[in-house]
């Protein structure tokens, strides 16, 4: 069974088995398989998720304290066809850009055939020194125990920023608040925020019903009297009147559809968008701003589709990320609301790390969203 699944050693367990097979015979002995299990490949999924759908039944091993071998990049082209369908790509990145420079040199933000970046995002609120006491969060609500020490690092940072800035929030609502988590997952962002701030109501939504059950688990295990679960669609759900929409790294158009969902109850917004290339939705229309519907449907998903890549720091991909988000900023802004484009604090807590934080003008009375935060532009 391992050699069937393991490739690399099935010329060795080959060998092995020719060269013993008489001696097998003899003694009756079976070749043991502890040192064929050490020397297994470390499961990825594992390692990534600290989890593996397959179980026992997963040929490789299981475990945080090892690193799975780095993924071998690809050669260069071998044929005539892979060379014509890169060069087709690198056409279609150049289409792109080009599209995503042209809608933003319409709304101001191209100087000089550059995009400004100091007029696109702004700073992310400072946030004080221990603002989570990791130390004393329960280990059901907290993520580091139950992965790698690298991806723990970055969600708390991710959790940190959520926290600093849904701390902000707090003096808009004296009456009490409620938060939803779209796209919660099993509560790596909203568990530790619900621990932090028990004055808070935390409802966490998710489609995956492995995912709520987990995180409904872990609350409990946790004490957390301030948190609700259920599962579900975002389109398809009714969560009732919220005051805080929480959203992070939900996949496509997830974000959008909380985003919406956050305007129809004049709800804030905390979002950190992820997944770009799969925003095609029946439920939005897209480009969701007037000054870009000049773009086009099919132009705006070529864009989205290159943004998707943002881990490749090129100009290009740049270019397409930061349309897609300011086409969501502005068109929360044509639905009256004061919106802050920044990035996750440090940069390095995710790939994808621009973050859109949203407040109706109404709830500003009359203020600045920068004085708000505590951050000048």
């Amino acid at each position: 069974h391992l050699c069937r699944r393991v490739p690399q050693f099935s010329s060795a367990m080959s060998e092995q088995t020719g060269s013993s097979q008489s001696s097998h015979a003899v003694s009756g002995d079976i070749p043991a398989v502890d040192a064929v299990a050490s020397s297994l490949q470390v499961c990825r999924r594992y390692f990534r998720k600290s989890h593996c759908a397959k179980g026992e039944k997963c040929p490789y091993k299981h475990t945080l304290t090892e690193r799975p071998p780095p993924i071998a990049k690809p050669g260069p082209a071998k044929n005539h066809n892979t060379r014509k369908r890169r060069r087709a790509a690198e056409r279609g990145l150049e289409h792109a850009a080009e599209a995503a420079r042209r809608v933003l040199a319409g709304v101001g933000l191209v100087s000089e055939g550059a995009v400004d970046m100091s007029r696109v995002f702004q700073p992310m609120p400072t946030k004080p020194e221990g603002i989570i006491p990791w130390h004393q969060i329960p280990a059901a609500a907290d993520i580091g125990a139950e992965v790698h020490p690298q991806r723990a690092q970055r969600k708390r940072w991710q959790v940190e920023n959520m926290a600093n800035l849904l701390a902000k929030m707090l003096p808009l609502y004296p009456g009490g608040l409620r938060v939803v988590d779209f796209g919660s997952g099993s509560g790596n962002v909203a568990l530790p925020l619900a621990w932090m701030m028990p004055q808070v109501q935390f409802l966490l939504l998710d489609m995956k019903p492995h995912c709520i059950r987990l995180a409904k688990e872990r609350a409990e295990a946790a004490g957390l009297q301030n948190v609700e679960v259920l599962q579900g669609k975002i389109e398809d759900v009714d969560v009732g009147k919220f005051d805080v929409c929480l959203s992070v790294h939900s996949c496509g158009a997830a974000s959008d559809l909380a985003q919406i969902a956050a305007m129809k109850w004049r709800a804030c917004f905390l979002m950190c968008p992820c997944c770009l290339g799969k925003i095609a939705h029946e439920h939005v229309s897209y480009p969701r701003s007037a000054p870009f519907s000049a773009l086009g449907k099919e132009d705006f998903s070529v864009v989205a589709s290159a943004a998707d890549h943002s881990e490749e720091l090129c100009e290009s991909r740049q270019l397409c990320k930061i349309a897609v988000e300011y086409d969501r900023k502005l068109a929360a802004e044509e639905q009256k609301y004061e919106i802050w484009l920044t990035k996750l604090d440090p940069v390095e807590a995710s790939p994808k790390h621009d973050v859109l934080v949203g407040v109706p003008q109404e709830l500003l009375r009359g203020g600045s969203l920068s004085d708000f935060l505590g951050v000048s532009r």
